[in-house]
């Protein structure tokens, strides 16, 4: 006869095989067999609360909240970082900057539209000049040039994408190791608890039978043993 259980993210999932004399519990690669006459046939319920999947889900939920608190308090782009890599600058469309042109009054705005940098060729006095234009960014129907920005607002958006999802991802783990699992606790002959098999995982509806079934067989394997039966 077998079960097995499963708890979500907890001690994993294991397979009790039960035969005439003894119970085998099989994790993974190993296996531990138990003989059934060192067993108490009487077993005690208990539940418990998968304790490492709530400590997942509490980080979980910390690593959203202090993505959320970035996105907050991370407003504004590095400028200097976007001057001196100006093929970044496509990433300011449709995000509102402020710029400023010499002594005037700020300008801000959501940039609509962006010239790449480009060479531009002049002759002036006879003589062919090349001279390198910066990328220009359309603010208000007005082209300026990426050095007379100021101040760009941040794009939040992946921070905050960050932060849902490993909010969600807690508090998905902590609702689902918030419930306690039902356990029964088989002690062996010197008191210490030898075997908890767990109500859940995909043999679910078979824990009673199963769990009657081995008490059984533990009454059954002292019988034959000679042994004395409380």
């Amino acid at each position: 006869m077998e079960y097995r259980d499963c708890v979500f993210a907890g001690v994993g999932k294991r397979q009790f095989t039960l035969s005439e004399d003894n119970v085998s519990v099989r994790k993974g690669r190993e296996n531990v067999t138990l003989p059934l006459k060192d067993l108490e046939s009487e077993y005690r319920t208990v539940r418990r609360r998968v304790s490492l999947v709530f400590l997942l889900g509490c980080i979980g939920l910390v690593v959203g909240l202090a993505f959320l608190v970035y996105g907050l308090v991370f407003d504004s782009e590095d400028i200097a970082e976007l001057r001196s890599h100006p093929e970044q600058a496509e990433a300011l469309l449709r995000r509102q900057v402020t710029v400023q042109v010499d002594s005037e009054r700020p300008v801000t705005g959501v940039v609509t539209t962006m010239r790449p940098a480009d060479d531009v060729r002049h002759v002036v006095n006879g003589e062919l000049q090349v001279v390198h234009q910066e990328p220009q960014l359309e603010i208000n129907s007005t082209f300026y040039p990426l050095r007379e920005v100021i101040h760009a607002k941040a794009d939040r958006t992946q921070v905050f994408a960050q932060a849902a999802v490993w909010g969600a991802l807690g508090l998905l783990i902590l609702c689902s190791s918030w419930r306690k699992v039902e356990y029964a606790v088989f002690r062996n002959t010197t008191g210490i608890d030898a075997i908890a098999i767990a109500r859940a995982g995909p043999d679910t509806s078979r824990f009673d039978p199963f769990v009657d079934e081995l008490s059984r067989r533990i009454v059954q394997a002292k019988d034959d043993e000679g042994g004395c039966v409380n």
